[in-house]
C-alpha cells in the first residue's frame, strides 16, 4: 500500500518529490526503494507522533509518546490512494491493514494496480505474546 519512491507513476507526486530530493540532498542513493521505505514510509510517522506528544501536557515523554502513538490517524502521504494509517489503542495494534493488489512491468520498472485497495482496518485482532509466539484470540 505504499509508494514505490523509485516508482515512475508517482514521480509528480508531491511527498515523493520532496523526500527524494531530501534524501538526494543527504547523499542517499534514491534509486534503492528502501531508503523511501525508512524515510518516508517510517519516518514520517515518527515525526508526526513527536510532534502530537509534544502538544500533550508534559510534552514529550514516554507516557505521551505512547498515547500518541497508539491513537494515530492521519493521511499518510507515503500511502497510496485508500490505504489507512491508524491505530486503536490496544484494540488495533496495526497501523496498516489494507493494500491493493499490483504486478510488476518490468518494461516501464512500475507496479502496476490490479484493481481496488482491501481494507480489513480495525478487523485484525491483536495477539498475546507467549514464550514461543504470537497467539490469536480464538
Amino acid at each position: 500500500g505504499g509508494k514505490p519512491f523509485n516508482d515512475p507513476e508517482y514521480a509528480n507526486d508531491p511527498f515523493v518529490q520532496w523526500a527524494n530530493a531530501t534524501m538526494s540532498a543527504a547523499g542517499l542513493d534514491i534509486s534503492d526503494a528502501l531508503h523511501g521505505v525508512g524515510f518516508g514510509v517510517f519516518g514520517w510517522p515518527l515525526v508526526e507522533t513527536l510532534r502530537i506528544a509534544a502538544e500533550l501536557d508534559g510534552g514529550v515523554t514516554r507516557a505521551n509518546f505512547i498515547l500518541a502513538l497508539r491513537s494515530f490517524d492521519a493521511n499518510h502521504p507515503a500511502m497510496i490512494d485508500g490505504v489507512t494509517f491508524t491505530m486503536n489503542g490496544a484494540d488495533d495494534a496495526y497501523f496498516v491493514e489494507s493494500s491493493d493488489v499490483a504486478r510488476w512491468d518490468a518494461a516501464a520498472q512500475s507496479w502496476i494496480q490490479q484493481g481496488p485497495v482491501l481494507d480489513i482496518n480495525g478487523l485484525t485482532p491483536s495477539c498475546s505474546w507467549t514464550a514461543t509466539a504470537c497467539e490469536f484470540p480464538r
